[in-house]
This record gives structure tokens, sequence and C-alpha cells, in this order.
């Protein structure tokens, strides 16, 4: 950080010009000074909302896959128990 422009050395007190002029260059460092810093605290924010939405899609997607398998689970359960319905209960099978 630059420091705060100083007033001349001088016997006399600044004019009243002086003392604006010395304000505004300061106010215009100043100025500056915070865009460089908003603009890198911009670009870190960027990469931050990123990652977070990288994350926030790569959660989504495991929990889209884990649903998958576990509707596959219960289809082919049921299959099964389908399939072995008719068999168990057929008169071939020793039951009248």
């Amino acid at each position: 950080m630059s420091p705060a422009p100083t007033l001349p050395k001088s016997p006399r007190s600044p004019t009243v010009s002086e003392r604006t002029y010395i304000l505004e260059q300061w106010v215009a460092d100043h100025d500056k000074l915070c865009a460089d810093r908003y603009g890198e605290l911009k670009e870190s924010l960027t990469w931050l909302v990123r990652g977070a939405f990288g994350i926030v899609l790569a959660i989504i997607a495991w929990m889209a896959v884990q649903l998958w398998q576990g509707a596959e689970r219960r289809l082919e359960v049921a299959d099964r128990a389908a399939s072995a319905a008719p068999l168990a209960s057929s008169p071939a099978a020793g039951h009248p």
C-alpha cells in the first residue's frame, strides 16, 4: 500500500487548491488500489464458485448412480420372486 501523499514541506500553509489536489491524488491512488484488489478477489471467488458447482454436480451424479443401481437391484429381486412363484405353486412340483 502506498503511503498517503503529504503536504509539501514549506513554511507557509498549503492553499485550498493544493489541499484539493493532494486529496484528489490520494483518492485516485486509493481507487486504483481498490480496483486491483477487487480484481484479484473476483478472480479467486470465480474459481471458488466453479469448484463448489463442480462438487455439487459430482454429488448429484453420484446420487443418480446410487438410485439407478438401487432400482436395478429391486427389479432383479422382483423378477426372481416373480419367476420363482409360479414354479413353487405349480402342480408338477408335487403340490396339489
